[in-house]
């Protein structure tokens, strides 16, 4: 799957310095586009049985019928009109692909070697290219072109406020060695004046990822990450920035929220192998994923109808349950499930990879049930939002 090199989860316990210069992305869910904070409501940490009312959810979309009336399957059309989104892409090249509804650009960009892509909420994409140890350069691209940003100095971009006025960079801390370990560092940087203040010092953050979310700026720590468990007990969960420090808001994972309804999963792991999809919403907490299985959440509509995906590298198994928990429909997708994104909760974009390591991307159109195939050369690093 395609992942920044400097990742969104941040670096951590005492990481490789390879691996402190890498920020990634997952999540996902953070690339989605942001909604103003508000103060969400502490869900109940004990598994509860599924609820028997809450509110009556609007109408989904009516799929393909087959034998199994909650088995949807996606068709291609190619008189269709395209999907109402972009992607964005970039490898070693020194162009960046975007694709919007149907039609590709490319964009020249003064680097090769590209290792971040995020949406600017003022349009267009952020594009990091590595530049050596604390000496990233980043580029603000749209159709017009590529302009560097200057006044994020030598940090490296980890996300972008709504309004654009301001950004968490990460820089490396101190490398204390004898193993080539070396601590991080985050900051809050004003874009328009340049200060900084620091959120969180010098330290390991191992698995960890920043991003602002419907929560404000949500800090997500899993308990444990590929070399250690540095959120075990309470360090671990999701914490929200409340202007002094990160507040632990529940010891779940925050995925999304709309309406009176926020998604969370339960599970260790950095890369969510493990997770377990949970509804919060008025009628109290719901378990979604069903026993015996694991899967990452994608979505949530104003009505707590939520898009999961199950965590098979090679079978996507894209899912939607209703706000009391009962499957809506589910649809096979032979994609790399780790590499599933959702745009909104209408679109769901996923890659292919063949074996030279080269993407195609799929575009699931929810309420049409089709699916669209689109090129973006060698993209190593992408990201996809709503027009």
């Amino acid at each position: 799957m395609p992942s920044d090199r400097w990742p969104r989860r941040l670096g951590g316990v005492r990481t490789l310095v390879a691996l402190a210069l890498i920020v990634a992305a997952a999540c996902s869910p953070g690339e989605a586009r942001l909604a103003a904070p508000t103060t969400p409501a502490t869900p109940t940490e004990a598994a509860t049985t599924k609820a028997t009312s809450s509110p009556a959810p609007t109408a989904s979309p009516a799929p393909t019928p087959t034998s199994d009336p909650t088995q949807v399957v996606f068709r291609e059309d190619a008189t269709a009109a395209p999907p109402s989104l972009d992607i964005w892409a970039t490898s070693y090249s020194n162009l960046v692909h975007h694709w919007s509804a149907g039609s590709m650009k490319e964009i020249r960009l003064q680097c090769s070697d590209a290792v971040t892509i995020r949406a600017d909420p003022r349009g267009g994409v952020v594009v990091t290219c590595e530049g050596g140890t604390n000496k990233a350069v980043s580029y603000r691209v749209t159709d017009a072109g590529a302009v560097a940003i200057p006044e994020l100095g030598t940090g490296i971009p980890v996300a972008l406020a709504p309004d654009g006025k301001q950004m968490v960079v990460y820089r490396m801390g101190d490398c204390p060695g004898p193993a080539p370990v070396c601590d991080a560092r985050y900051m809050l940087r004003d874009v328009v004046t340049g200060t900084e203040r620091v959120l969180l010092p010098n330290g390991y953050y191992l698995g960890a990822s920043i991003e602002w979310t419907p929560l404000g700026l949500t800090y997500v720590q899993p308990e444990c990450a590929d070399a250690g468990c540095s959120g075990s007990e309470d360090r671990g969960g999701t914490f929200v920035w409340d202007g002094t420090k990160f507040a632990r808001q529940s010891s779940l994972r925050f995925v999304a929220a709309a309406g009176q309804f926020r998604v969370y999963e339960r599970g260790t792991q950095s890369n969510r192998a493990d997770a377990r999809v949970v509804l919060v919403g008025p009628a109290g907490q719901i378990d979604l994923t069903p026993a015996g299985r694991h899967e990452r959440a994608l979505s949530v509509n104003s009505a707590g109808e939520v898009l999961t995906v199950e965590n098979d590298f090679i079978d996507g198994g894209l899912a939607r349950y209703d706000a009391t928990g009962k499957l809506i429909f589910h649809a096979r997708m032979e994609d790399d499930s780790q590499g599933t994104r959702a745009v909104g909760d209408r679109y769901i974009v996923t890659t292919v990879y063949n074996v030279v390591g080269v993407p195609m991307f799929h575009v699931y159109d929810l309420a049409r049930t089709l699916r669209f195939t689109a090129f973006l050369g060698d993209a190593r690093v992408w990201v996809a939002t709503a027009r």
